[in-house]
């Protein structure tokens, strides 16, 4: 192989990795908010559930979290004890407001809790579905949401 031919192939390789490195660096830098919804929603179920536990734990009872504006100012749910000592769930909950399920494609951002006793009969619109009577909830968000495959009425 002569010289000439050893530097046109040197030449010839920049450009191509060149371009191989932008590309590299695009998908690094690529718009993952459908993961990190998905990441984000898993969190906030898992601490919201870690939650419900503590409070049942402390009171012997759940917290309503459907009660009328305790989304938006969980300090309204509280139990008192007969020796006056009070639990308020969010001081275990550490936010005073309910988090929300994001606004993502034709859904709106909310924070709504939805009562019911049969999850088969849910509205898929965003928030969240508990029963008050066993302390379980799950995110209101319909099948694949953010196009994962994920079934949200099972986390």
């Amino acid at each position: 192989m002569n010289v000439s031919k050893i530097k046109i192939f040197n030449f010839s390789l920049i450009p191509v990795l060149l371009l191989a490195t932008l590309f590299f660096i695009s998908i690094a830098k690529s718009d993952n908010s459908d993961i990190d919804y998905a990441r984000k929603m898993m969190n906030d179920i898992k601490h919201l559930r870690i939650s419900i536990d503590s409070y049942y734990l402390k009171t012997g009872e759940f917290p309503d979290l459907a009660l009328e504006g305790a989304k938006d100012d969980l300090t309204q749910i509280k139990y008192k004890f007969d020796n006056g000592e009070e639990i308020n769930f969010a001081a275990i909950y550490g936010a005073e407001t309910l988090v929300a399920t994001p606004e993502y494609k034709n859904l709106e951002s909310t924070n709504q809790v939805y009562e019911v006793s049969k999850f088969k009969d849910i509205s898929n619109n965003g928030g969240w579905n508990y029963n008050k009577k066993t302390g379980e909830i799950h995110i209101n968000l319909p099948y694949n949401f953010f196009d994962q495959g994920m079934d949200w009425n099972s986390f």
